[in-house]
């Protein structure tokens, strides 16, 4: 009898993150379509609303497929649990976006890569700009991370680390980029001027992220980790840095341009070999996280 529960279970699962993927990359798909009908990019006012919609289709999966065919799921990291030590769930995504990004604009500038002037000039105006900026656009990020979130790492990955999948954090990356790919074709994100170069530095920058969102997110074993470090993501990567040190090449010093990207794997190698000295492998470092020992 236990055996046919744990093999039911097992199944479930796998349901589970089907239906979810499904979700998430079928809706996002039909987002893809209304935004080229419509004719709106994501600058727009209905642009915005879609991408925040799309935001929550992880959300809206997860939802689906507990509530259907993986009714068995419980949540090793719901958001009732904030994560310990409280500041440090904020602090630590906040001062590894921000160092990230500042080592991505510091090679750029030593390496000579062409820039635009920067929008914000002064001490007093870039102070303001960055406090007006950043409420506005890290509120509304901080919403769109929460409901992407629940999804990625709030039920897709634990629940693969959950049923000891085999290359979870792959799978969460190829299935999570797969899923922006549309506001790539329709929406302009990631905007290079090819499209097999935007969605090849997309998946790398995808790959980094996931290795150390998820890095942080188990070893404080708390969601909102992940949320703040999406929403601290999206805000300076796309707004502050951008307007601070001035835009540069999209395929170069973009959100997800090679020299940001390049840090990211650079981070993520580093995650990856604390992760392996102090437990041994990210299997037991994940099992640990997800209830499993």
């Amino acid at each position: 009898r236990i055996m046919q529960v744990r093999i039911c279970s097992m199944e479930d699962g796998r349901w589970g993150v089907t239906v979810f993927a499904l979700i998430s990359v079928g809706g996002m798909i039909a987002i893809g379509v209304l935004l080229r009908i419509g004719g709106w990019p994501l600058s727009s006012y209905p642009g915005l609303a879609c991408t925040l919609i799309g935001m929550w289709l992880p959300a809206i999966g997860r939802l689906v497929a507990t509530r259907t065919v993986d009714r068995g799921f419980q949540a090793p990291m719901p958001l009732r649990k904030w994560g310990s030590p409280k500041a440090l769930v904020i602090i630590v995504p906040l001062a590894t976006i921000v160092a990230i990004y500042l080592i991505a604009y510091g090679v750029a500038a030593l390496i000579g890569v062409e820039q635009e002037p920067p929008r914000w000039v002064g001490l007093k105006r870039i102070a303001i700009n960055v406090v007006i900026t950043g409420v506005i656009h890290g509120t509304l990020t901080l919403f769109g991370a929460l409901g992407e979130e629940l999804g990625w790492r709030g039920y897709m990955l634990p629940r693969l680390d959950q049923l000891k999948v085999r290359g979870s954090l792959g799978i969460v990356a190829v299935v999570w980029t797969i899923y922006h790919i549309p506001l790539i074709v329709a929406g302009g994100y990631v905007s290079t001027g090819s499209f097999g170069i935007s969605v090849l530095l997309f998946f790398l920058l995808v790959i980094g992220a996931t290795v150390v969102w998820s890095t942080f997110t188990y070893a404080f074993k708390s969601l909102w980790v992940a949320v703040w470090f999406h929403a601290f993501h999206n805000t300076f990567s796309q707004a502050l840095m951008p307007r601070i040190f001035g835009e540069g090449a999209p395929s170069i010093l973009g959100e997800s341009g090679v020299i940001p990207g390049t840090v990211y794997l650079i981070a993520a190698a580093l995650c990856w070999l604390c992760v392996r000295r102090k437990r041994g492998s990210w299997s037991a470092f994940a099992q640990n996280a997800v209830g499993n020992e």
